[in-house]
């Protein structure tokens, strides 16, 4: 690793150096592991927004965290993958914040018709062809498809 003609001097300044790059890195680490393990960095209220169709505890059972975890812990693609797959929801945004503070933003697909999917049942349908709900005996007045299948 060394080359002929390194000095003493020089190979001295590379341990130190070493040396204090080991000490930084244990050092943060430490912060790190403490910080986040914390109190200070815990989810602390939850805010959800743009729920029309959709209940809050259907959002909830897809978040993947709580109240009390670790804000550091909050993977904000999985949760909005998750909440992504719901059928009503068009997109998600999730917002970390500092105060512990976690946002999640819902935009919903819009119902725009009802294909019948049985002589009596009408599935309730989005505008990108995504299918809301299956088998509603009650449509809502929307324009109504058959001959479609579902």
């Amino acid at each position: 690793m060394f080359f002929k003609g390194d000095t003493p001097w020089r190979l001295a300044t590379v341990r130190r150096l070493s040396i204090w790059l080991a000490v930084v890195f244990v050092a943060l680490t430490a912060a790190y592991l403490i910080v986040g393990r914390s109190a200070l960095l815990d989810v602390e209220e939850i805010k959800v927004y743009g729920l029309h169709h959709l209940t809050l505890e259907e959002v909830q059972d897809n978040f993947g965290f709580q109240l009390g975890d670790s804000l550091l812990s909050v993977d904000k693609d999985l949760t909005r993958e998750k909440l992504e797959g719901l059928p009503w929801v068009r997109s998600a945004e999730i917002i970390r914040s500092w105060g512990g503070l976690v946002e999640v933003v819902i935009s919903e697909h819009k119902p725009v018709a009802l294909v019948m999917t049985k002589p009596t049942y009408w599935a309730l349908v989005a505008n990108e062809g995504t299918i809301l709900t299956r088998g509603l005996s009650a449509p809502p007045e929307l324009p109504r498809l058959s001959g479609v299948r579902a």
